[in-house]
């Protein structure tokens, strides 16, 4: 009881914890906390959450109706197995708080997760949720036809900058590079040997299409975000690409970029062994 009176637990809202008076953390504890955190504000879960359907859909589109319907069913329940949320979520948490430990790092992931958790950042992070969802394409194509006078190309400047280092391009790039090549390894599973696609063939394509595709989304993902960023005002956009452009930020975007693909290749890697588990 006198350790508990000498001891006390200093919280905030992001559920990050330090012990006082000398009673430290157990190790790692404070990075997990910091890094889960960062991944709920960034809302990394409803990323995460289209890995499945979307590699679902694209392995149904890829599959001649000459496939038994027990065969797609099956590879499909696993592929929505290898790609359940919750443990992609937890994985990403683990590798996040890892990097920041190994790297000397985890004042600049428990600041990050702090920052982020303020009005400002959510009210941003909140608005980029917004890009796909219905009718975006029709407004978003109605607004890239306007004219662009100086006010539009200032803050096009502005978010030019806040692209970068949030590592929005690299981020959907391997997001969209990885579960092709789970798609692919799911459709070798429901085919016959003679019409499997071998690792090196799968590279090949991963490599063919990652270069193109990083700089379609590296000149969409500025005025994507110049539209979901339209009513909110210069000064404030100013203020949060500011908040994005330290180098806590910076390093902590790249981190989770990195968490995240290495998460969704290791799962979309463990599908041909996966096949071998019961399902």
């Amino acid at each position: 009881m006198k350790w508990a009176r000498r001891c006390y637990l200093i919280a905030s809202l992001l559920a990050l914890a330090f012990l006082a008076a000398g009673c430290a953390l157990h190790p790692g504890q404070a990075e997990r906390a910091a890094a889960r955190h960062l991944v709920a504000v960034y809302q990394v879960s409803a990323l995460l959450a289209q890995a499945a359907p979307a590699v679902s859909g694209s392995l149904n589109r890829n599959l001649s109706q000459s496939v038994a319907l027990d065969r797609r069913r099956r590879v499909d329940r696993l592929v929505n197995r290898v790609f359940a949320p919750s443990p992609l979520v937890d994985d990403t948490v683990r590798r996040l708080s890892k990097s920041a430990r190994d790297q000397g790092r985890t004042r600049d992931l428990a600041r990050a997760a702090d920052w982020l958790d303020k009005p400002l950042a959510r009210r941003m992070i909140a608005l980029e949720r917004k890009v796909g969802q219905p009718g975006f394409a029709r407004r978003f194509k109605k607004f890239t036809n306007e004219p662009a006078g100086d006010q539009r190309k200032r803050r096009l400047k502005i978010v030019d900058q806040l692209v970068h280092d949030m590592h929005l391009a690299d981020l959907q790039t391997r997001f969209n590079i990885t579960l092709l090549g789970a798609m692919i390894r799911a459709r070798n599973l429901a085919l016959g040997a003679g019409a499997r696609v071998d690792e090196t063939q799968i590279r090949r394509i991963l490599s063919d299409t990652r270069d193109g595709l990083h700089r379609k989304l590296e000149q969409q993902l500025p005025l994507m975000l110049l539209y979901v960023y339209r009513n909110v005002d210069t000064d404030t956009l100013e203020r949060y690409a500011a908040l994005q452009h330290r180098s806590a930020m910076v390093w902590v975007n790249d981190a989770l970029v990195q968490s995240i693909g290495g998460t969704l290749e290791a799962a979309g890697r463990s599908i041909p062994e996966a096949l071998k588990t019961k399902d």
